[in-house]
């Protein structure tokens, strides 16, 4: 099902993605159980969005039924770098990323 719901949010270091909890070990997290991600296995600490350098990177927390990126598994605790219009997969919860620039960061 596709809901074409946008979570706009401004990355300053990491962000956990996940369901039920807002912050997990000093992780800020977005909260995704909104989107009844319990059904779609979704884990609570599924995934880090993180920034290193100036690229942002995509890693599985280790999750119980994994991380798609692309269509390919992901490994557990590796950093992946993210690209404009990478299809991320949380379980059966599919993301789509869009980057946006902040011109006032300039």
């Amino acid at each position: 099902m596709k809901m074409g719901v946008e979570v706009v949010f401004d990355l300053v270091d990491e962000v956990m993605l996940g369901h039920s909890h807002s912050s997990h070990n000093g992780y800020t997290s977005i909260d995704l159980s909104p989107f009844d991600v319990y059904e779609m296995g979704v884990s609570r600490r599924h995934a880090i969005l993180q920034l290193d350098n100036d690229r942002l990177v995509l890693i599985d927390n280790h999750s119980t039924n994994g991380t798609l990126l692309n269509k390919k598994q992901m490994q557990p605790g590796v950093a992946y770098p993210l690209r404009n219009g990478d299809i991320i997969s949380l379980g059966l919860l599919d993301l789509q990323v869009e980057l946006l620039i902040n011109p006032f960061d300039f």
